[in-house]
């Protein structure tokens, strides 16, 4: 019997042919979990590599420099806290401090390549969301998705799972900070 992965097929199927250089290229925006701030960062991470081998969803990488970053392209982000007790520098918020909601400001956003709004059915994304914040709008002949700012918290598991990487995980800007909803129209 042959046990070998036709890993061509599990390619396509998984949107390895989809155009992916927006959402799961390694972003210098995506930031580490808790940071007191990105200078602080700057300053004091000593590029050690603790935070990469401490974290369970393999998701902090090494971006050009050499600094840790992180890569939602094959999971999302648990919070569980082992970059932070991982690092011996004075960057994250102390233990005490840190909630998923101060995890980091960023949220998902969904762009035009979701199989919703090519008429396919996929809710990959609702399956994903542990925070519940991705709803379908079944005004359409196929469900669209939505996804709630306020409840979003910028995991990136809705990212990962999605076959067409569609959805994108940003910091939040200033002026979209108040933003309750956000739906693509």
């Amino acid at each position: 019997m042959n046990t070998t992965l036709d890993r061509s097929r599990r390619f396509f199927i998984s949107g390895g042919l989809a155009d992916n250089t927006a959402s799961n290229k390694v972003s210098s925006e995506t930031t580490l979990p808790w940071l007191i701030s990105q200078s602080a960062f700057d300053a004091n991470c000593t590029r050690c590599g603790d935070c990469l081998t401490a974290c369970p969803e393999d998701i902090i990488v090494k971006d050009d420099n050499g600094f840790p970053t992180i890569n939602f392209s094959q999971s999302g982000c648990d919070f569980c806290g082992d970059c932070a007790a991982s690092c011996k520098q004075d960057i994250f918020l102390a233990a005490e401090s840190r909630t998923t909601a101060m995890a980091w400001q960023q949220d998902a956003h969904i762009n035009e390549n979701c199989l919703a709004y090519q008429n396919v059915m996929c809710m990959s994304c609702l399956d994903s969301c542990d925070a519940s914040a991705i709803s379908f709008n079944y005004q359409h002949k196929i469900a669209r998705p939505s996804i709630n700012i306020s409840a979003c918290t910028g995991c990136g598991f809705c990212q990962s799972s999605c076959p067409t990487h569609a959805i994108s995980i940003t910091p939040i800007a200033a002026e979209n900070a108040t933003l309750e909803h956000y739906e693509h129209v």
